[in-house]
């Protein structure tokens, strides 16, 4: 339910093709807005679809539903299969459930917060392996966890790996819940306001990110981070298990941009792996970053350009804000691009962090950005703002039109794609391809 295209509706239904089932993938978005997931699941001839809609028949034949995480948990069509005794997984929880299947299964390290766990997950995945371990990445960081497995005479074939890592948004959290489970060593980064166009309240919110260490045995462990009040706030709540509380940590001169709580999570659980810290440190200076997170574009006419589109919330892009114009190499303006649809967030911390340090702002079309533009009228700040852009071509002619040589033009749009683009990575695609 949800093919979607970030690759984990593929890899679900390209799973149980492989497995030899009858898969049916269905999809509110219609076949041209799904082309490119289509295309990757042609040649499987036990697939049918039902696109631009949902059947309430389709939820009661089945007898397994593998949702998207983007489906909302409640959802009307899976209170039709629950209700019947039909299980619902989404591909994580499908995968740990599996994994139970083996007689010594790969320890799991998960990996959840609001921001920084994909640079977390993928920063500990190639500590890991410098270390010489075996180790699966995979998760919310666009892997899914299905693509590492297969079903062969009714038996799981698993690689050998030493250490799996699973990036886990709120969503998959919501799923291992229904099916109690956790990862053995479980990590918090921060909870901040997200995602509030989903949940009812913040509170709400930060329940569903503890939900990872709820079936924990007294042999596992949660790292919690010490600098983040929502994450200390748990500590009393935890009965079993291990608490490890980490500090957000900095080295010089790595190679990527790194948030201090990407670098102190990772020293904590290599240090609980007991790997060798000075090869820690050494691996964490030649990381090369990922895709979208304070990404450097380019230099064009003198301009530098950052790629922080995956920068979906106010805190984020405030991070991106406050570290590009303190670096050492931005003696010129900033210009950012910013904006889009709103998650119910509030836009005052932003829009004050804006006004300090940005000198054109250039907002997208979109709910958020109507938000910041409201905001920012409140400050008498001397920042140029232009708002309701309605592509990143438009964007990026705003930006170069604007900025001179020693300027730095920065993608943090501390809100969401939907509506102008198909999701983050497109938006960064989009802006990588026009820098140039």
């Amino acid at each position: 339910m949800g093919l979607g295209l970030h690759g984990g509706g593929v890899a679900s239904a390209r799973f149980f093709a492989l497995a030899g089932a009858r898969v049916l993938v269905t999809d509110l978005k219609t076949k041209p807005e799904l082309a490119s997931s289509l295309k990757k699941l042609a040649q499987y001839k036990n697939i049918t679809y039902a696109l631009g809609k949902h059947r309430k028949t389709d939820f009661t034949r089945a007898d397994l539903i593998i949702r998207n995480p983007a489906v909302p948990n409640d959802s009307e069509y899976l209170k039709i299969a629950r209700d019947r005794g039909t299980l619902v997984h989404t591909d994580v929880s499908l995968f740990l459930q599996l994994l139970r299947q083996i007689k010594k299964p790969p320890v799991v390290i998960g990996i959840t917060g609001t921001k920084g766990k994909s640079t977390t997950a993928a920063l500990l995945h190639h500590v890991l392996i410098k270390a010489g371990k075996k180790v699966m990445l995979a998760g919310n960081i666009r892997k899914s966890p299905l693509d590492f497995i297969k079903i062969k005479n009714e038996s799981l074939v698993i690689g050998i790996w030493d250490l799996v890592i699973l990036e886990l948004s709120s969503w998959h959290l919501e799923s291992l819940d229904e099916h109690k489970l956790s990862p053995q060593i479980a990590l918090i980064t921060n909870i901040l306001p997200d995602h509030l166009n989903r949940y009812s309240k913040f509170e709400e919110y930060a329940k569903t990110k503890f939900l990872i260490s709820a079936y924990q045995t007294k042999h596992d462990a949660l790292f919690l981070n010490k600098n983040d009040s929502v994450s200390r706030s748990y500590r009393k709540n935890k009965k079993i298990g291990k608490i490890i509380e980490f500090t957000e940590k900095s080295i010089k001169n790595t190679r990527a941009s790194l948030h201090p709580v990407s670098i102190g999570a990772v020293l904590a659980i290599a240090r609980y792996l007991k790997v060798n810290k000075k090869l820690v440190q050494k691996a964490i200076t030649v990381f090369p970053g990922l895709e979208g997170r304070l990404e450097y574009a380019g230099k064009v006419h003198g301009v530098r350009y950052y790629n922080d589109s995956c920068a979906t919330q106010p805190d984020a892009a405030i991070f991106a804000i406050e570290k590009v114009k303190n670096s050492a190499n931005t003696k010129g303006n900033l210009i950012l691009i910013a904006g889009g649809q709103d998650k119910n967030l509030n836009y005052a911390k932003l829009a004050l962090c804006i006004t300090r340090h940005v000198h054109t702002s250039i907002l997208f079309q979109g709910s958020a950005s109507d938000k910041i533009f409201a905001e920012l009228k409140k400050i008498d700040g001397e920042t140029r703002c232009l708002n309701n852009i309605r592509s990143m071509k438009e964007a990026v002619a705003l930006a170069k039109k604007y900025a001179k040589s020693g300027d730095v033009v920065l993608l943090s749009p501390g809100a969401a794609s939907f509506g102008l683009f198909n999701h983050e990575f497109d938006r960064g695609e989009q802006f990588r391809i026009l820098v140039k």
